[in-house]
C-alpha cells in the first residue's frame, strides 16, 4: 500500500499562523485522498552516492511510490539546476543547497512546502537556525554531515620540507617558501582553475571569524569592497601567493583531479577542497587506506583555523509546490522517512557522523582516518557557517576567481561585480535592508 497522509503524522506550526495544523495526517474535509502508488520526480545530483541511490530505492520498498530520477551533472551543478528551474520546470524532490544565499534564489515562500515541526530539525543542534531555513520556516532537511571547506595535504611532501601543517596564512607562506626551496619539484599549492570552482576554497578558509561581517554585506549593511573588508583582504592574499609562485603554472587548465593525483602522490603539496570531495580523494589515492597514509585534512586561516562548514547538496533535499495532493504528500514522507527510520541506514551507508541527533543514531565504528580527522575539525575548531551561507546572489563568485587568476580582474573589481550583483539578487528575492 503507498504510504500516505493517513500513515504517518508529524505537527507543524504553519509560519504565519497562530494555529497548529497537521501536516502529513488524515486529510481535511473536501481533501483528496491519493488512492494508488505515486510517482514523483527528483531532481538530484549526478555525484550522488551509492548511500542516496539505496535511500530511494528503500522508499520506494516501503512507501509503494516510486522515484523517477533526473541526474544533473555535477559539473556546473548550480547554475543547471538554477537556469531550469527559472523555466518554470520543477521537480517533487530538489536535491540542492540548503544555504540561504541558494535557498533565496528559489523563492522558497512562493515555491517550496515548509516542513515545519518535522522531528529533525530539533534534532539538529541549531543547524536550521543558519542554512535550510528562510523567514521563520524551514524547507530542507539536511541528512549529510555538513561540507568543511579545507585542505588535504601530503605529510610526506610537508615532511621533506621540515614544516608543519599550516594553521594561519603566515604559516601558509612560510610552508610555500619552504619548499620551493628545499623541494623545489614540488607544488606548494596546487589549484584547479580549470574546474573554476575550487579556486574559491582558499578565501572561504581565509574568511573564518568574518561570519558576521557577511551577515552585515547580506542586508546591506556592509560592502564587499571597503577598507575593513575580509572579503577583500582574502583575495588580495590569494594574489599574494600567486605573486609567490606558491601555485602550479597550469592554474587556468588543472582539474580537481589533476589536483588529487598530484596531492597523493607528493607532487603537490596541499589542495585546497571540501569533505564532500573525500571518495574521489581516496579513489585518487588508489583506496582509503592509501589516503589514510598519505595524506591528512586540516584547515587554515587569518590568525587560526575553523571549521568553515556548509551543507552540501548531496542529501539535502527540498519540496517544491506542485499543487497535487498526492505528490506533495508523498514528498513529505519521503523527508520524513530518509531523517526517521531509515536515517542510521544512511549513516552506516554513508559512513558519516549523524548530523541529526536522534536517539539511537551512532556514527559507524570503520570510517576512515581522513574521515575522522574531518570530523574533529568540525568538533573541535571554532565553527562558523559558511561565508555566503546568507547572501543571495553569491554564485557569481565561481564564474569570478578564475578570471582573477589569470589577471582579467583585480580584487577589487571582483569585489565590486559581486556587489552588483548581490544587490540584484536580494532585492528580486526581497531580502531585508534592500
Amino acid at each position: 500500500m503507498p504510504i500516505t497522509r493517513s500513515t504517518r503524522c508529524t505537527t507543524a506550526l504553519l509560519a504565519g499562523a497562530t494555529l497548529l495544523a497537521l501536516v502529513g495526517c488524515a486529510p481535511g474535509e473536501g481533501e483528496p485522498v491519493p488512492d494508488g502508488p505515486t510517482t514523483i520526480t527528483m531532481w538530484s545530483s549526478s555525484a550522488d552516492t551509492d548511500a542516496e541511490r539505496n535511500l530511494y530505492t528503500a522508499w520506494e520498498e516501503a512507501s509503494g511510490n516510486s522515484i523517477e530520477t533526473v541526474a544533473i551533472p555535477a559539473n556546473g551543478f548550480e547554475d543547471a539546476t538554477l537556469t531550469r528551474w527559472a523555466t518554470g520546470d520543477r521537480p517533487d524532490i530538489l536535491e540542492f543547497h540548503p544555504v540561504r544565499g541558494f535557498l533565496a534564489g528559489l523563492n522558497p515562500e512562493e515555491n517550496l512546502l515548509p516542513l515545519d515541526g518535522m522531528p529533525y530539525i530539533e534534532q539538529s543542534d541549531g543547524l536550521y537556525d543558519t542554512v535550510g531555513s528562510w523567514k521563520g520556516s524551514t524547507y530542507a532537511a539536511v541528512l549529510a554531515a555538513p561540507t568543511l571547506f579545507g585542505m588535504y595535504y601530503n605529510q610526506a611532501a610537508l615532511d621533506d620540507a621540515g614544516v608543519e601543517a599550516p594553521r594561519t596564512y603566515e604559516e601558509l607562506r612560510e610552508v610555500c617558501a619552504a619548499i620551493q626551496e628545499k623541494t623545489p619539484g614540488v607544488v606548494p599549492i596546487y589549484q584547479a582553475g580549470g574546474d573554476a570552482w575550487p579556486l574559491t576554497v582558499l578565501p572561504f578558509n581565509l574568511w573564518g571569524g568574518s561570519y558576521s561581517y557577511a551577515e552585515d554585506i547580506a542586508y546591506n549593511q556592509a560592502a564587499f569592497v571597503a577598507d575593513d573588508s575580509p572579503f577583500l583582504e582574502a583575495l588580495d592574499r590569494f594574489s599574494e601567493l600567486q605573486e609567490d609562485g606558491c601555485y602550479n603554472d597550469d592554474i587556468a587548465t588543472g582539474t580537481v583531479a589533476d589536483s588529487f593525483a598530484a596531492v597523493s602522490a607528493g607532487e603537490a603539496a596541499i589542495v585546497f577542497n571540501h569533505s564532500g570531495s573525500l571518495a574521489d580523494v581516496q579513489a585518487a589515492a588508489g583506496s582509503p587506506e592509501a589516503a589514510d597514509l598519505a595524506l591528512r585534512f586540516g584547515s587554515v586561516g587569518t590568525e587560526e583555523p575553523y571549521a568553515n562548514f556548509s551543507p552540501g547538496p548531496i542529501g539535502s533535499y527540498m519540496a517544491p509546490k506542485s499543487g497535487d495532493t498526492a505528490r506533495e504528500e508523498a514528498a513529505k514522507d519521503f523527508i520524513e522517512f530518509a531523517t526517521g527510520e531509515y536515517y542510521q541506514t544512511y549513516v552506516d551507508d554513508a559512513g558519516i557522523t549523524p548530523v541529526i541527533k536522534a536517539p539511537g543514531v551512532e556514527a559507524p565504528d570503520d570510517i576512515s582516518e581522513l574521515q575522522r580527522q574531518i570530523n574533529a575539525l568540525f568538533d573541535d575548531a571554532p565553527r562558523e557557517p559558511l561565508f555566503n551561507s546568507d547572501i543571495a546572489g553569491f554564485g557569481n563568485f565561481v564564474q569570478l576567481m578564475p578570471q582573477l587568476a589569470v589577471g582579467q580582474l583585480t580584487p577589487e573589481e571582483v569585489g565590486e561585480r559581486m556587489q552588483a550583483g548581490v544587490e540584484q539578487a536580494s532585492r528580486a528575492a526581497g531580502v531585508e535592508g534592500w
